[in-house]
């Protein structure tokens, strides 16, 4: 009598159904993306420049101090500057820049020369007022002895339409009579004395 082994047939493990996980609900709380705006941010450091620089000087103010008071990364600083003396150079070219549309304001050509000059002084005194820092900036570059002035294509470029505009109205000051001739020497000094024409 032969003897069968029962063979019992192994029951495979049963599979459980893959689950997907749920897709996230969505957060309608959740802050919206922020998109990055190149100008904006070298803007915002360069703004936080004016300020570092003016009340600390080139030497004492820190790059990831600026960078902070933009809300950047100090990365983007370097980024968009070079360099602690390239975010300078671009603040103190700023800070002139604005005194340079101060004075392109003044129609100096429809006065008579006399309150040309008056409104053209005038109006840089008005400007020290309103951006200190642009004073901090003098007196900086003043100890700097212009090194970094001398450097900037940019504010030469600025300088040269207001001398030009400084000579016009000093010429038409001798030519009606009210600024005595030979007098357009001392007298363009002075005004140039008191914004970016120095």
């Amino acid at each position: 009598m032969s003897r069968r082994v029962a063979t019992s047939k192994a029951k495979s493990p049963k599979l459980l159904p893959v689950v997907k996980p749920k897709a996230a609900a969505r957060r309608t709380d959740a802050r919206p993306v922020r998109r990055r705006d190149a100008a904006a941010t070298r803007q915002r450091i360069l703004d936080a420049a004016l300020k570092e620089f003016a009340d600390k000087g080139l030497d004492a103010a820190r790059i990831e101090d600026i960078a902070d008071k933009a809300g950047a990364n100090r990365r983007m600083a370097y980024y968009y500057f070079g360099s602690k003396e390239g975010l300078y150079l671009a603040a103190l070219e700023t800070s002139y820049f604005h005194l340079v549309e101060v004075e392109e304001a003044i129609d100096v050509e429809a006065m008579d020369p006399i309150d040309a000059i008056e409104a053209m002084v005038a109006a840089k005194f008005e400007h020290y007022v309103k951006y200190p820092h642009y004073v901090e900036f003098v007196k900086m570059e003043n100890l700097y002895q212009a090194r970094h002035l001398k450097t900037s294509r940019r504010i030469a470029e600025l300088r040269a339409p207001l001398i030009s505009v400084i000579k016009r109205v000093l010429q038409r000051g001798e030519a009606l009579g009210v600024l005595r001739k030979g007098q357009r020497e001392k007298w363009l000094p002075v005004v140039q004395k008191y914004g970016v024409a120095q």
